[in-house]
């Protein structure tokens, strides 16, 4: 009896078993109102934190986020596949960033966080690019000829007029371009050059730029007229000549003159008695001047000074003189 009575009451509440089922219960409980606790804390942490966000373009990208002082440990240095990096912290401070990627210009700046806030930082990645300075050199009077430069490659075509003997492009992006000059009256010079990255290209030698070529054919003269001034303007408006070249007709009717480099001239015929003169443009292929309409030699006892316009002889000056036989 005595031991069927221990083991009864070995069974009954306030036994052995049922102390250790109450200390079971009550370290789940414990455990649980722990968890519980950590889990609220952890939210109202991440409600009083904030987020500092950066976005890359193109990625990916080795981005670098230090915080404080500009040479403190990063607090995230790696390579991001998808260009997104987050960053969760409690405390205001001032974050540097640093992106690079290769064939990019390097991304750099500084932005101030604040707590419970979310910060974001866009980046768009420039790619790296150079100049390029072209010379030109031809057989015209420097600011006086218009050049034309077009550039055809990566960057969209670019042209630019200029009066100056050299230009310089910037901020290219690198590879090839084609490069077209021109100037009017001049032949077109093309050539290719490749631009490289964080540095300005200069052409080897200058584009040197050749004036187009022309034939004169004057036609319509009068036996009387034997002698021809021909001069090229550098400036009809100035009426300055490059060079002057003075001809001596002999007995046909019309006169070819090739091989003349194209630009603004000046004609005049003389004989004894009549000066005229007439201006006109020569163009690339042949440039036909029509004398017919010459005045008549002037008769014996008079002088007469005219000049040559497009459709007729306009007479400028014109004066009686005794002594003048006519000879």
């Amino acid at each position: 009896m005595p031991g069927k009575i221990q083991r009864i009451a070995g069974a009954l509440p306030g036994g052995k078993k049922g102390r250790h089922g109450r200390t079971v219960v009550v370290v789940l409980i414990v455990v649980v109102v722990f968890l519980a606790a950590a889990a609220v804390g952890w939210l109202l942490g991440q409600r009083q934190s904030g987020l500092l966000k950066i976005e890359v373009s193109p990625a990916p990208a080795w981005v670098t986020v230090i915080e404080g002082p500009s040479e403190s440990e990063p607090l995230y240095s790696k390579i991001s596949t998808s260009g997104k990096v987050t960053i969760r912290r409690k405390q205001a401070g001032v974050f540097w960033i640093n992106v690079r990627k290769d064939g990019f210009e390097t991304y750099q700046t500084n932005v101030f966080y604040e707590p419970h806030k979310q910060l974001d930082v866009v980046v768009a990645l420039q790619p790296n690019r150079g100049g390029l300075r072209i010379v030109l050199s031809n057989d015209y009077p420097q600011g006086r000829a218009e050049y034309h430069i077009q550039l055809n490659g990566p960057e969209k075509p670019a042209l630019r007029r200029t009066f100056q003997s050299a230009v310089l492009f910037e901020s290219l992006l690198p590879g090839f371009y084609s490069i077209e000059v021109w100037a009017p009256g001049f032949t077109t010079n093309q050539l290719d050059v490749s631009i490289a990255p964080h540095a300005t290209n200069t052409l080897p030698q200058p584009v040197v730029l050749k004036r187009l070529r022309g034939q004169l054919r004057i036609a319509g003269f009068k036996p009387e007229q034997q002698f021809l001034s021909l001069s090229m303007l550098s400036s009809p408006v100035l009426e300055e000549t490059e060079f002057s070249k003075i001809y001596q007709r002999q007995t046909e009717s019309i006169w070819v003159i090739p091989d003349l480099p194209t630009g603004e001239y000046r004609l005049a015929l003389s004989d004894n008695f009549t000066v005229f003169s007439t201006n006109f443009s020569l163009s690339p292929t042949e440039t036909v001047l029509d004398l017919g309409g010459a005045p008549p030699v002037g008769k014996p006892g008079s002088l007469q000074i005219s000049v040559q316009t497009d459709t007729a002889f306009i007479p400028l000056w014109r004066a009686t003189c005794s002594g003048i036989n006519g000879t």
